[in-house]
């Protein structure tokens, strides 16, 4: 079990792949913190989002995640992840591994240099198993981001936890 690609994607292959899981109803184990998420929701992310690194990580041409690059300062970006539902938590944590590994020794500058030496991400405190599965992927926890984190699905602001990986 090994990561063989993470692709980086264009624009129109990004919205192919949302919608794609929109016409499967799979949007809501992308989409969590949304009650029922639609094509109108993805269309606003991808206004919001379009313009970052968006990759797809897979495995004997079976996709097995994706994840976002976004907020890039130095050599460090903000990752958002999103795992498939039906990779085990073992698959998961372990593809999430993987991924962070090729992101940050294998994508390289024109020098040779990583392109990344660090990725950081901030999670609800409410959102206990991504906490709990960004630990074990290797991120350290480096503090509370009070009311750091809005949640669309009760409309509400919250605590966040933000974490760093190196």
């Amino acid at each position: 079990m090994t990561l063989q690609h993470i692709l980086s994607l264009p624009q129109d292959q990004v919205q192919y792949y949302w919608q794609t899981l929109a016409m499967e109803d799979t949007l809501k184990y992308r989409l969590n913190a949304l009650v029922d998420p639609s094509w109108t929701d993805v269309l606003g992310m991808i206004r919001t989002h379009g313009t970052h690194m968006y990759c797809i990580m897979d495995d004997d041409n079976e996709i097995r995640g994706e994840f976002m690059l976004e907020a890039f300062t130095g050599k460090a970006a903000q990752i958002h992840f999103s795992m498939h539902p039906d990779n085990s938590w073992a698959d998961t944590i372990t593809y999430g591994i993987q991924g962070i590994h090729l992101i940050l020794t294998e994508w390289k500058d024109n020098h040779g240099n990583p392109f990344l030496h660090s990725l950081y991400g901030n999670i609800a405190i409410s959102n206990r198993a991504s906490c709990i599965t960004a630990l074990k992927m290797g991120f350290k926890k480096l503090g509370l981001l009070p009311l750091g984190m809005y949640i669309a699905r009760h409309d509400r602001y919250e605590d966040s936890t933000l974490l760093v990986r190196t």
